[in-house]
């Protein structure tokens, strides 16, 4: 399948589709989308029609209210960071929150996009990068075609770490993200319906809903081309949003400081970089993320003690010294309490990994999600 045909192919209304947007025309024309949204009792239009309440997917009574790691996104391959979906029409908004990032991508139409304090359209073109823990809810009607990317944390830790050499906002907004505590950021670009990046897009979809070999690597490849190229052309017009008094201040500084400076780090060093005091240095962290200096600083070791144990051929005492730690003893003490297992056996559980036998068949489930 090339991305003409499968664009022609999003135009068809699924079963799922078919079944919502009845229930959507139940409301009557006289509900625009706004007051169809916020009028809507799904439930009670369930409930006073008997063929409904029989017909509904199984999926349409209950949505969980924080989506994980483990939910079918990711169940079919577990090695997988990323993975796209196709946003079914007519769902109605469920508001809820993921433990990965979610990148909702419109590619034709308009999409209503809510959260805690907000509103606001999404047209052809437009994408909005969503971190865990914030509360959303999307509305598509039509024939809009809107895709939604999932995306693990450890893609960023991992992955795009090792890519990402200069400071930017896509950077910044992972690192604050991941360690921060702001309820209602996210990034939302306009790239005026670049062409270049809907066929890298929908590249991407195709290489998700077949089993190919080398599929994982593939698509993660093209989520940093992705990101990369968004960066490169549309930069400079990168909407921030956030409900946050601290975001987009100095504190995303602290962060990016840490990062880099991790062998060494301390409050003193950075005090002296900013030209701030180590207790506003040390009250800024807290206000802005949650977290203590301290326990930041460990958390971002941890993250960096696992990328270089998968990714390197370093020893253990290396990666120690690497990440300033006194000794190996206080590392594995560390890493264990993090983990649950020391970094040898993580080092190992990676190596004993038997690698998946690729099958070339279509996959032969609705690529498509409620959320």
């Amino acid at each position: 399948m090339n991305t003409t045909e499968l664009m022609q192919d999003f135009q068809k209304l699924s079963d799922t589709e078919v079944f919502y947007k009845r229930v959507f025309n139940q409301r009557g024309e006289k509900y625009a989308n706004n007051e169809y949204l916020d009028s809507f009792d799904f439930m009670d239009v369930i409930t006073r029609n008997s063929v409904f309440a029989t017909q509904a997917p199984e999926h349409a009574f209950v949505l969980p209210d924080e989506i994980t790691d483990s939910h079918h996104f990711f169940r079919s391959n577990k090695d997988a960071s990323v993975t796209i979906f196709r946003h079914q029409r007519y769902t109605p908004v469920f508001n809820h929150k993921h433990t990965f990032f979610e990148f909702v991508i419109v590619l034709q139409g308009s999409c209503l996009h809510i959260t805690a304090d907000s509103r606001f359209e999404m047209k052809a073109g437009e994408m909005c990068l969503i971190p865990p823990g914030v509360y959303h809810g999307v509305w598509v009607s039509s024939n809009s075609v809107v895709l939604n990317m999932h995306i693990r944390k450890s893609f960023f830790t991992n992955v795009w770490s090792n890519f990402s050499f200069e400071k930017n906002p896509v950077s910044t907004f992972f690192s604050s993200s991941l360690y921060g505590n702001d309820p209602n950021r996210f990034l939302r670009f306009c790239t005026n319906n670049d062409e270049d990046l809907k066929e890298l897009i929908l590249g991407m979809y195709i290489e998700h809903h077949f089993e190919n070999i080398y599929k994982t690597q593939v698509i993660e490849s093209q989520a940093i081309i992705l990101f990369s190229r968004l960066l490169r052309r549309y930069e400079s017009s990168i909407i921030q949003n956030s409900s946050s008094k601290y975001s987009g201040t100095v504190s995303d500084e602290f962060i990016t400081y840490i990062e880099q400076n991790i062998a060494d780090v301390n409050l003193e060093n950075m005090a002296k970089h900013f030209n701030y005091s180590p207790q506003y240095i040390s009250k800024k962290i807290k206000a802005s993320s949650g977290s203590s200096f301290s326990e930041i600083v460990k958390q971002i070791r941890f993250e960096q003690a696992k990328k270089l144990l998968s990714h390197s051929n370093m020893s253990v005492g290396e990666v120690s010294r690497t990440l300033g730690y006194m000794n190996a003893e206080n590392f594995t003490r560390s890493f264990k309490t993090m983990s649950g297992m020391s970094p040898k056996e993580y080092k190992k559980s990676l190596s004993s990994s038997e690698p998946k036998v690729p099958v070339k068949a279509e996959d032969k489930s609705d690529a498509t999600t409620q959320e």
